[in-house]
């Protein structure tokens, strides 16, 4: 398995949290070079694309991924569901 946190603000919590779960390896926005993913969209999709990328290459079979946020907050959370659709397999 391997994690990520794709929307938000950088916590160290959260990424520890996903390696406690027994993730082989774990990302977040961070990794892409983002403190925070209020920022605009064309770059947060650009951001996302590297760091999809790199989880994509470790070779897990599954991905645990948090993509939170409420549509009344800016933290891209809408593109990052648009970006992660093709792989949803459970919500």
């Amino acid at each position: 398995m391997v994690g990520g946190k794709v929307t938000g603000a950088g916590r160290f919590n959260d990424v520890m949290s996903l390696g406690d779960a027994g993730a082989m390896a774990v990302f977040d926005f961070v990794d892409a070079g983002l403190p925070t993913t209020v920022v605009p969209a064309g770059q947060f999709r650009r951001s996302m694309d590297g760091l999809l990328r790199r989880m994509g290459a470790t070779g897990a079979d599954v991905a645990v991924i948090e993509a939170g946020a409420s549509p009344l907050e800016p933290y891209n959370g809408t593109a990052a569901v648009e970006l992660l659709q093709p792989w949803i397999r459970f919500v």
